[in-house]
């Protein structure tokens, strides 16, 4: 079938894939696994996971399985005939990660992301058994003589009794680079086929960028783009070009910022923000006016070493830190220097980028995982009140990554995530009175390695509360049953932004935004009514009202106005409900 093992295709962790040929003339990929005996990590694993995953699969963009070989410890799988080869080969503009000699159009890149998405929607949703893949990425996305994208090698694939939503599973699996955060840690969340949309969405952003989200070699004027969905993220917040090449048209604009902003939601950290594939599909055959852009995404996936990095579960925990551990690049000699400063200016310099680097010329041969020594917060955690996040590298950091998050409870293992706070510094506002706040820190080295996800506690892991004068003035307007405050409204007229003055007044059982003396609106306190704090936005709060309707005001650039009227309004809101409750009662 295969001429004696004639010509290679390929090569993977578990085998090797040759190009073979049917008695009736069909070419196949003949994928011929690992010796068991020789293997104690697969120990056949893969190759079960293998068959009973796609032999219960139909569909366009999944590989046909078409038979498979099990003798003792000689294994094959006999696969349909890919002329086209992976994904990859394709949609690096590094030309040593991809094909020289040929280039992908926006429509096209499109339309693998459509095809890739049913594809695993079926997987997810299509099949009588769930099943999920735990290993999304281009490598694995295979090209038909029409160009056409299908989902192959299930060797990691899971398969899911009934619809469960929340499956357990020991070990981690996947690729380093495209791996879920709750996969590799379950403080993040549960596992389960939201763990493939985040693969599929760090896949669908090196597509839009031509390039690894994670790219160490980035030069230190430009890193910045260091982290590719948080360089992206940041023109699209701010509505600049989006700097990517091939963009000629409006249409072909268009399609690149749908499937940004499909991929940015799709690597959100917490898996119930991440989108279903079926929503997914949707968001994609949508218009893109429609597409909201999501929280900033917190680094969270282990970041590839080589192309060829993967996890298992049948690793050890020695197995997989020495996989993606630091060889002779790994950055050491930098203990000194404070992770917030920049070795290159000096301590003079502060850094305001969220990924900060620090050079060395020194090397070494350390495997220890990097980390960060004697991390602290410094500042009075109250609100107004600025704190930040520094301490020391050491084993070779060369970058950290910042969250900043919200608790309950110190053992609270599902913090919420502050959208956008992903700064070493951090201004407290009236959002965390009443609850912890925390600061998660990933440090990773210049190879790419990443070491243990550290958590520090501010205020000495108590809930913050107001200053002492902030409590007296919301006292004594609660006191008062009513206060006042004045603000700016934000209101489009024609194409343009303009802020209006207004009158926010608060009372005992209601609340009334006037215009001098006339009354725009005036409402009770409701379940459904609420105020918020926009992260990143200087003295600016979200007013919604029980129909759902959204008013954005100002306090100017009085922070402190802002969490008083905040925390007043909050205050007068519970207290009247509580009151409604108690009489039904």
């Amino acid at each position: 079938m295969t001429s004696y093992f004639k010509e290679k295709l390929g090569q993977g962790g578990y085998g090797s894939v040759f190009k073979g040929q049917l008695h009736d003339g069909r070419l196949v990929a003949v994928k011929v696994l690992s010796d068991i005996s020789k293997s104690s990590k697969s120990n056949g694993e893969e190759f079960l996971n293998e068959v009973a995953s796609i032999s219960k699969t139909s569909h366009v963009n999944v590989v046909k399985l078409i038979g498979f070989c099990y003798n003792g410890n000689k294994r094959a799988l006999i696969y349909e005939f890919m002329p086209n080869g992976s994904l990859d080969k394709f949609i690096y503009q590094n030309k040593q990660l991809a094909d020289p000699s040929f280039t992908l159009g926006w429509e096209s890149l499109f339309q693998f992301a459509i095809g890739i998405s049913r594809g695993l929607e079926y997987l997810h949703r299509g099949c009588t058994t769930r099943i999920l893949h735990f290993d999304i990425k281009p490598q694995n996305i295979l090209l038909d003589k029409n160009f056409r994208p299908k989902i192959a090698d299930f060797g990691l694939a899971k398969l899911c009794s009934g619809m469960d939503s929340i499956i357990s599973m020991l070990g981690t699996r996947g690729t380093a680079g495209y791996i879920a955060p709750e996969v590799f840690s379950r403080n993040f969340g549960g596992i389960s086929h939201k763990s493939d949309v985040y693969s599929y969405g760090m896949m669908v952003l090196e597509m839009v960028g031509g390039r690894k989200n994670i790219d160490v070699q980035v030069e230190l004027d430009h890193s910045s783009q260091l982290y590719f969905p948080h360089w992206i993220y940041d023109r699209l917040k701010l509505e600049k070009d989006l700097g990517l090449q091939g963009l000629m048209m409006e249409e072909t604009e268009k399609l690149a910022k749908k499937l940004t902003i499909v991929g940015l939601w799709c690597i959100q950290t917490n898996p119930l923000s991440r989108p279903s594939m079926s929503k997914v599909l949707e968001m994609l055959e949508g218009s893109v006016e429609s597409l909201k852009l999501p929280p900033k995404p917190f680094l969270s996936s282990p970041p590839p070493r080589s192309t060829s990095s993967s996890y298992h579960p049948s690793n050890t925990r020695e197995e997989q830190s020495s996989s993606i551990s630091g060889g002779e690049n790994t950055l050491h000699g930098i203990e000194a220097i404070p992770i917030l400063y920049n070795a290159k200016a000096g301590n003079d310099s502060l850094s305001t980028m969220e990924v900060f680097r620090i050079r060395s010329d020194a090397k070494s041969g350390n495997a220890s995982l990097p980390a960060i020594e004697g991390l602290q917060i410094h500042g009075d955690a109250k609100p107004g009140n600025r704190l930040r996040a520094c301490g020391f590298p050491k084993c070779g950091t060369a970058l950290c990554m910042f969250q900043w998050t919200r608790h309950l409870d110190p053992n609270e293992n599902r913090p919420s995530y502050i959208e956008g706070a992903t700064d070493p510094d951090y201004v407290v506002t009236a959002d965390d009175v009443d609850k912890l706040i925390a600061v998660d820190c990933i440090p990773m080295n210049g190879d790419g390695c990443q070491g243990e996800l550290m958590r520090l506690f501010a205020n000495n892991q108590t809930k913050i509360t107001c200053d002492l004068e902030m409590q007296m003035k919301i006292k004594t307007h609660i006191s008062e049953g009513q206060a006042r405050f004045n603000v700016l409204r934000i209101l489009w007229k024609d194409t343009s932004k303009v802020w209006e003055p207004r009158t926010f007044i608060l009372n005992s059982q209601s609340f009334q935004i006037r215009n001098v003396d006339d009354l725009i609106f005036q409402e009770d306190y409701s379940d459904n009514s609420y105020i918020q704090i926009p992260y990143g936005h200087t003295a600016q709060l979200v007013l919604t009202c029980s129909d759902g309707s959204s008013h954005l005001f100002s306090t100017g650039n009085d922070v402190r106005m802002r969490d008083i009227l905040v925390l007043t309004m909050r205050t007068f809101q519970s207290k009247a409900l509580y009151d409604k409750k108690k009489e039904k009662a």
